[in-house]
């Protein structure tokens, strides 16, 4: 029987580049199939709100994709989302943050990259000491959407000897430099793609995918003219595209 767990993260900062007019569309609540992808649970996480987290079947060891969502959305779906892509065949860690609205039934978002990295940390100490569960920590991926992207670029650099490999979807490249990216290649960054819907998201890559590929990173834009601000549509189909590559073996 699939075991699954998902739990709640912290936060990203709110200040600096903003999403497109419109506002910004969190990993969605889609209907899914009675599956494997339906058997996820909440993970326990010190000094945070509880991560969803899905656990395949089988003794592993498994690859690992620690997703945020946007701001807006539920770690829940998020789950699902990449649960899906990957057919159920990686352990999914996926970060809550805070409430958008403590008086009423709300999403969740990230403060500010200091919360999304204290969150991160946590979640990643509380999946660890679960023993019952075997990860191949080679193919670790983080994956953000907007806003979870957005704020990882200042938090990933730092973190790269634990994603080597990161997916970034309708955001993620407003807060590098040629320094950070230098630091992210120096901490063992391997690949890094950006997962792109609307134009905004297309040129703010470019210059830092250059960047990334000077320092050796193999870096990667994915454009879906059209596809607006969201993980759906064109823009899943690309990112699944591109799973070989993100998860494969070195």
């Amino acid at each position: 029987m699939s075991a699954a767990a998902c739990a709640a993260g912290a936060g990203a900062p709110g200040q600096g580049a903003t999403a497109p007019a419109g506002g910004e569309e969190a990993f969605p609540a889609w209907a899914f199939q009675r599956d494997g992808c339906a058997a996820y649970r909440d993970l326990p996480v010190g000094g945070h709100l509880p991560a969803t987290l899905y656990v395949p079947d089988g003794p592993g060891p498994h690859p690992l994709v620690v997703t945020a969502h946007g701001a807006h959305g539920e770690p829940e779906g998020a789950c699902r989302y990449w649960c899906h892509l990957t057919g159920g065949g990686a352990v999914v860690l996926s970060l809550r943050g805070k409430r958008t609205d403590v008086t009423r039934p709300s999403g969740y978002y990230y403060p500010d990259h200091h919360a999304l990295d204290a969150e991160l940390g946590a979640a990643m100490a509380a999946l660890h000491a679960r023993r019952d569960i075997a990860i191949d920590a080679s193919r670790a991926l983080y994956s953000g959407f907007s806003q979870g992207a957005i704020m990882a670029a200042l938090v990933l650099p730092d973190r790269a000897g634990d994603f080597r490999r990161v997916a970034f979807i309708e955001g993620g490249f407003q807060y590098w430099s040629k320094a950070s990216a230098a630091r992210f290649a120096r901490n063992g960054g391997e690949r890094v793609l950006f997962a792109c819907g609307t134009e905004w998201c297309r040129r703010g890559s470019i210059q830092i995918v250059g960047w990334l590929r000077s320092q050796g990173v193999d870096a990667r834009l994915e454009h879906v003219p059209g596809a607006g601000h969201t993980p759906e549509g064109g823009v899943r189909e690309r990112v699944r595209k591109s799973l070989p590559w993100l998860l494969g073996q070195d």
